[in-house]
């Protein structure tokens, strides 16, 4: 599974990357696939913005006390 932990190391010593791809085969799938594409984008930008990030996070618990 994704994520690091011990154990892995134990069982596999392998490292594979990990990647996204979006793939769109009709013309609804390539839409579909573009918006995927632009929606991994945002969230990689906004979690390497420390000031994005911080946003998100108090937008979240402002919400969660609603």
């Amino acid at each position: 599974g994704v994520g690091e932990a011990r154990y892995k190391e134990l069982i596999c010593n392998n490292l594979d990357p990990l990647f996204d791809c979006f793939i769109g085969l009709s013309p609804a799938g390539r839409l579909f696939a573009a918006a995927a594409r632009l929606g991994a984008i945002t969230k990689r930008a906004i979690k390497q913005n420390p000031t994005l990030w911080s946003l998100v996070n108090t937008a979240r618990r402002l919400r969660s006390r609603l």
